[in-house]
């Protein structure tokens, strides 16, 4: 056991055990966490024709974890060995509405708004024990912080024809935004990017069960993290530093 300066101590390996030329491994991972979720439904009908709908869940988890980092790059003299303590909170709330009104028998129309938000802090200490020392490590220490949320609007025309054939149109916008934030090693402003697309979709099918098909259209797209746009470099891995580019686009 190696005491330091600093208020704890770490076991890691001896001297003959650590990894050689090159390696880099991560020893005595541990973790716990506490989460929990509350949610709440409602949906009622008004005059046979209209249909109100809602939703909304709330979950927050903390999780906390220690472990050891050993690294070296051409030899033992460059060998550090970490002592890494970390803290993460997360919180997500989702609320969902909607309104469906029957045109018809056969024909109903409708619209909805969903929005998620999802918040989350993480602390993480790393200390270079490799001598008595236990000096912190600043590439792989942070506080960081990261506030997501989407917003989206859709309009919805269901109706059916014929026997059994069923169509449904929907045509939805949407608003993504990202947000993260540094406190350490050096405190940054709050990096933001925003994200506008339209999300229309169409699906038309026989719900006979002895002759059933359908044919469906959509466009979706795939926004990149805050980790793939922060034109930052990350070196916290030796062996892999990458960096953010800004100008990404939304993929579809």
């Amino acid at each position: 056991t190696t005491t330091g300066s600093s208020p704890h101590t770490s076991d890691h390996n001896s001297q003959d055990d650590l990894p050689r030329q090159g390696t880099s491994s991560s020893t005595d991972r541990s973790t716990t966490g506490l989460s929990y979720s509350i949610g709440a439904n409602v949906n009622k009908g008004f005059n046979n024709k209209l249909r109100l709908a809602g939703s909304v869940n709330i979950n927050n988890s903390k999780n906390d974890g220690v472990s050891a980092k050993i690294d070296t790059t051409t030899s033992t003299i460059t060998r550090t060995v970490l002592d890494i303590d970390t803290g993460s909170d997360s919180r997500s709330f989702t609320a969902q509405t909607s309104a469906a009104y029957e045109l018809s028998e056969r024909s109903t129309i409708g619209i909805a708004y969903n929005y998620s938000n999802s918040k989350s802090s993480t602390i993480q200490w790393a200390y270079d024990i490799t001598d008595a020392k236990s000096v912190i490590d600043t590439v792989n220490t942070y506080s960081r912080t990261n506030d997501n949320y989407n917003n989206t609007v859709s309009l919805s025309f269901r109706t059916a024809f014929g026997k059994d054939v069923i169509l449904s149109a929907d045509l939805g916008y949407r608003m993504t935004g990202l947000n993260r934030g540094d406190a350490f090693p050096e405190e940054e402003p709050i990096y933001s990017r925003k994200f506008q697309s339209v999300v229309p979709s169409l699906t038309i099918g026989n719900n006979s069960q002895m002759n059933h098909w359908q044919f469906s259209w959509s466009v979706s797209n795939s926004t990149p993290s805050i980790e793939q746009l922060r034109p930052r470099i990350n070196n916290t891995n030796l062996y892999s530093v990458s960096s953010g580019n800004p100008d990404l686009k939304q993929s579809s």
